[in-house]
């Protein structure tokens, strides 16, 4: 199987332009995907503005993967039952899918802003003094993370 070879690919920051030619072996095909990744690009906008990049970038590639785990279980969940889904259609799972595999990419070629509790929430928060674990919540008892009894080392604004 082979990749294709982005170094070469000029990027401009306002647009790509994807070509329809029917290199594939079926231009209703390409012509297909561009339209269906055209809506993944208009839900990603939407789904951005309302969350912002937080919600990702505080935990990157495990958060991805948690929140891909969630679509899956719905998938699965409304396949089996055969049930019509209350809120979001199919499809919409399906493009949620397809966009957090973007970003996961996005993640890992280091195009996704990093984020700390901190910064988020912008307050103080508990971080452990052993292994460094932010925490929500002034945690009474050991660190969910790394088990230790140590004390909790308060950070400021």
């Amino acid at each position: 199987m082979s990749s294709v070879d982005m170094t070469n690919i000029s990027r401009c920051p306002t647009e790509v332009t994807l070509i329809v030619n029917g290199s594939s072996g079926s231009l209703d095909l390409e012509l297909e995907w561009a339209y269906i990744a055209k809506e993944i690009f208009a839900l990603f906008k939407e789904k951005q503005h309302d969350y912002g990049p937080h919600n990702i970038g505080l935990g990157q590639d495990p958060a991805i993967v948690v929140r891909m785990t969630d679509k899956f279980m719905r998938l699965h969940n409304l396949y089996n039952s055969g049930e019509t889904p209350n809120n979001e259609s199919l499809d919409d799972t399906w493009k949620d899918v397809a966009d957090y595999a973007i970003i996961a990419l996005m993640c890992r070629r280091g195009h996704w802003p990093k984020s700390n509790l901190k910064e988020v929430l912008n307050t103080t928060i508990t971080v452990c003094s052993d292994c460094g674990t932010e925490l929500l919540y002034e945690n009474k008892g050991s660190c969910h993370q790394c088990g230790c009894d140590s004390p909790k080392e308060v950070l400021g604004e």
